[in-house]
């Protein structure tokens, strides 16, 4: 599958890469609160069938 990640490893990465682009010595802008807008997409596929064999076997016999 393309892309699995969990949510919470996501957001964590998320966090250390804000984190990161925050320079302390000289801040370009200062990190206040964050939202985060996250789109998720399901794939699902299913494979369903059946096969139905009916076997009838017999004989008949008659002695006179």
């Amino acid at each position: 599958m393309k892309g699995m990640i969990s949510l919470v490893d996501f957001i964590k990465e998320v966090k250390q890469e804000l984190r990161a682009a925050v320079d302390k010595e000289d801040p370009f802008f200062e990190m206040g609160d964050v939202e985060l807008e996250v789109t998720f997409a399901l794939d699902a596929t299913a494979k369903a069938g059946a096969k139905l064999f009916v076997v009838d076997i017999g004989g008949e016999t008659k002695a006179t």
